[in-house]
C-alpha cells in the first residue's frame, strides 16, 4: 500500500509539474483547462486552485531570486539627457497641441529600481507619416517585498489617438436582444488599420463578474452600478470612473467597458487595497493574489491614456504603480498568464500591419486582432486624421 501511494504521489508530481510548464508556454492550453474545469466543478472552485497554483508560484519566484538586482529591458537615455527633459509637452511649431512627453517620474522604490524606471521611452508605430510621436513607454517595479515583479506601462496622447473597444467573438456573453443579434467581428476593422498604433487586451469574461459592456452603440451586457467602466463618446474623448459618475452621460457614449470596482479614483487608492494583501478586492482572485495583471488609467486632465501589464503583481502593486507614473483613475483589465498584453504594429512583407508584443515574455498568438478573430475583447488605438479634439475635463 506504502509503495503504491507513493508512486501514486509521484507521478501526481511530475503531471502538475509538466503542466505547470505546459500552462506557462501554450497559450491556449491554461484557458481551455480552466474553463473546462469551471463546467465541471463550478467557477468558485476552480478561484480556490488557480489561488493555491499561483501562491506556490509566487513562493518559488520570491525564494529563485532572492538577492538578485532588477535589471533594465531597454536601453533608456544617460543622465545628462535625463537632466535636460523638464517633462512637460515640448512646445509645438505650427498650430498643432504642444509636442507629447509624458513627466518623468523616476522609480516607485529605489531598492528595487532598475535603471530607467519611472523613464520615459517613445514608441515607434505603423501609422503612415507617424509624426509626431504619440506612444512612450516605461517600467516600473512596484513592490519591495518582490525585486522580480514588474509593471510595463504605456503612455498615449489622446490629443493625437483615439481608442476603440471591440467585443469578442464569444466574450463578453451578450444577455441583451440586440446584443445576442449583433454580428461579432472580433477584429479591427480594415479602414483603421493604416492608422494603427497600439491593441491591448480588454476585461474580464462574463461569469467572472458580469461587467457590462457596450459596442458600436449596442448594449451587450447591462451596466453594473458599483463597477468601473472606461468609456468612449462620439468625439473621440474618454471617461474613466465608477459607473454612477459616467451614467448621467450614458446617452452619448458609443461604446463603454466595465471592471471591478476602480483601483484608483480621482487620485485615491480604493480602500479594499490599503493593505498589501488586499484580500477584499477584486472577483475572480483575490487582490492579494499575485498573478499577471493588466489596468488601463487616465490622467487627471483626461489627455493621457496609461496601459500596463505586469508579470505578476498583486492588486495594489499594480494598482500604486499606475498612479506612480500619473494615472488618476485606474480599472484593473484581465488576469492570468494568458491574457495581459500590449502589441504595437510594423509593416509585414506586403506592407500591411503585423501584430508584435511591444514587452517580451507575455503572449500573443500571431495575427490576433487582425486575421485572427479573438475570442475575447479588446481595445486598439489608432492615430486621428482630424484635428485634435479637446481633451475631458
Amino acid at each position: 500500500m506504502g509503495a503504491a501511494v507513493a508512486a501514486t504521489l509521484g507521478m501526481g508530481f511530475w503531471a502538475t509539474t509538466l503542466l505547470w510548464f505546459a500552462i506557462h508556454h501554450i497559450s491556449w492550453l491554461g484557458p481551455w483547462l480552466a474553463d473546462t474545469a469551471r463546467a465541471i466543478v463550478g467557477p468558485d472552485a476552480v478561484s480556490r486552485l488557480e489561488e493555491a497554483a499561483y501562491d506556490l508560484d509566487d513562493r518559488w519566484n520570491r525564494w529563485r531570486h532572492r538577492g538578485e538586482r532588477p535589471a533594465a529591458h531597454w536601453s533608456v537615455p544617460d543622465a545628462a539627457a535625463i537632466g535636460e527633459r523638464t517633462g512637460e509637452n515640448a512646445p509645438a511649431t505650427s498650430d498643432e497641441p504642444p509636442l507629447f512627453l509624458p513627466k518623468d517620474v523616476g522609480p516607485l522604490f529605489r531598492e528595487v529600481a532598475a535603471k530607467g524606471d519611472g523613464i520615459w521611452v517613445p514608441v515607434a508605430d505603423f501609422a503612415e507619416g507617424a509624426e509626431p510621436v504619440v506612444l512612450y513607454k516605461t517600467l516600473i517595479h512596484p513592490d519591495p517585498e518582490r525585486s522580480f515583479a514588474e509593471i510595463f506601462i504605456v503612455a498615449a496622447d489622446l490629443r493625437r489617438t483615439r481608442l476603440h473597444a471591440v467585443a469578442g467573438t464569444i466574450e463578453p456573453e451578450a444577455s441583451t436582444d440586440e446584443g445576442q443579434r449583433y454580428v461579432r467581428t472580433g477584429l479591427i476593422p480594415e479602414a483603421h488599420r493604416d492608422a494603427l498604433v497600439a491593441a491591448f487586451n480588454g476585461g474580464f469574461k462574463t461569469e467572472h463578474g458580469r461587467y457590462g459592456m457596450k459596442v458600436d452603440n449596442v448594449m451587450l451586457l447591462p451596466p453594473r452600478d458599483k463597477a468601473c467602466a472606461v468609456a468612449g463618446f462620439a468625439d473621440g474623448h474618454l471617461a474613466l470612473g465608477t459607473w454612477a459618475s459616467v451614467a448621467p452621460r450614458a446617452e452619448e457614449l458609443t461604446w463603454w467597458r466595465q471592471a471591478p470596482a476602480c483601483m484608483v479614483e480621482s487620485g485615491a487608492l480604493h480602500a479594499g487595497l490599503a493593505s498589501a494583501t488586499a484580500s477584499s478586492w477584486g472577483t475572480a482572485l483575490g487582490g492579494g493574489t499575485v498573478v499577471r495583471r493588466s489596468a488601463i488609467g487616465l490622467d487627471a486632465s483626461g489627455g493621457v491614456l496609461y496601459v500596463g501589464v505586469s508579470n505578476g503583481t498583486n492588486a495594489r502593486a499594480m494598482a500604486r504603480g499606475m498612479q506612480h507614473v500619473g494615472a488618476s483613475t485606474v480599472a484593473q483589465l484581465d488576469i492570468n498568464w494568458s491574457y495581459p498584453h500590449i502589441v504595437t504594429f510594423r509593416a509585414s512583407t506586403t506592407g500591411a500591419p503585423q501584430g508584435d508584443l511591444l514587452f517580451e515574455g507575455f503572449t500573443y498568438e500571431d495575427k490576433t486582432y487582425l486575421e485572427r478573430r479573438s475570442r475575447r475583447d479588446f481595445f486598439y488605438l489608432t492615430r486621428e486624421t482630424t484635428t485634435p479634439k479637446p481633451v475631458a475635463q
